[in-house]
């Protein structure tokens, strides 16, 4: 069974983020069909294991028992069984990698990155040279001279007009360069911006940012944010995304992470 076919319903399904007619449908499915009724099972399995995996409660209180009496108790059998059956389950049908092509931090990342249209330098015509010192330093960065267009793009003083935008452009450098706390430096400060569009970039690039940089809580509270705010260009995707990074997929790595997925 795959089971990337079922899981992202029943996810929707258990939370409750289906239309009372997507609802009706599932539920008919879930009488009627073998697969999804199987589905259903491993899905609240999982749901289970999960639980008993993040109960840090019971863990601590597991070990406590174990280090007294020397042995392992009932309860820590119960979740290893589970846990075990899960990961048996989801690794047997292929559908660990499927959690893990597309459910952690990077993949995440990179389905939602695009560069910025702020990233192409501004021509009047082909071949004809960079008329500013913005236009300069992304033509540098075009060109693969990462060094010299940090250095152009530094030069810009904060009463230049073009500043905002030169930050904004340093970001995305050190952001696309991998050097995640650098471009929180720069895009920081630039959510707070009066121009309400560049904020808007801004709060988008920072949530994507610190998902890269494995900060998963603060890049919840951006898409959080960005989501509730109806007018926000980025509300939509950051839907999206912070429905993701709620996903069972989600759940299960963060979860059992070390497992190593195989096909």
């Amino acid at each position: 069974m795959e089971l990337e076919k079922y899981f992202d319903q029943l996810d929707a399904y258990h939370y409750g983020r289906l239309t009372g007619a997507e609802k009706e449908a599932l539920e008919s499915r879930l009488q009627s069909d073998p697969e999804w009724k199987e589905a259903w099972n491993l899905y609240r399995l999982s749901l289970a294991a999960l639980e008993l995996q993040q109960d840090a409660t019971v863990r601590k209180t597991l070990e406590k028992i174990q280090q007294e009496k020397g042995r392992i108790t009932p309860l820590n059998r119960r979740l290893m069984a589970v846990a075990a059956a899960v990961i048996l389950i989801v690794c047997m049908t292929g559908s660990w990698w499927y959690a893990w092509e597309n459910y952690t931090n990077q993949a995440l990342y990179q389905a939602n990155y695009s560069v910025p249209a702020e990233m192409n330098p501004a021509r009047m015509g082909a071949g004809e040279a960079a008329s500013t010192t913005l236009d300069r330093g992304l033509e540098a960065f075009q060109n693969k001279e990462t060094e010299q267009a940090v250095e152009i793009l530094e030069t810009i003083s904060p009463d230049n007009p073009e500043y905002e935008n030169a930050r904004f452009a340093l970001g995305q450098i050190f952001l696309q360069t991998g050097k995640a706390e650098k471009a929180i430096q720069y895009l920081s400060p630039l959510t707070g911006s009066a121009s309400t569009a560049l904020a808007a970039k801004a709060e988008w690039y920072m949530a994507l940012t610190l998902l890269q940089s494995g900060k998963s809580n603060e890049c919840v509270e951006w898409l959080q944010k960005i989501a509730s705010d109806p007018e926000h260009p980025y509300q939509e995707k950051a839907e999206e995304l912070w429905r993701k990074m709620d996903n069972l997929w989600r759940k299960l790595i963060t979860s059992f992470r070390g497992t190593t997925p195989t096909r």
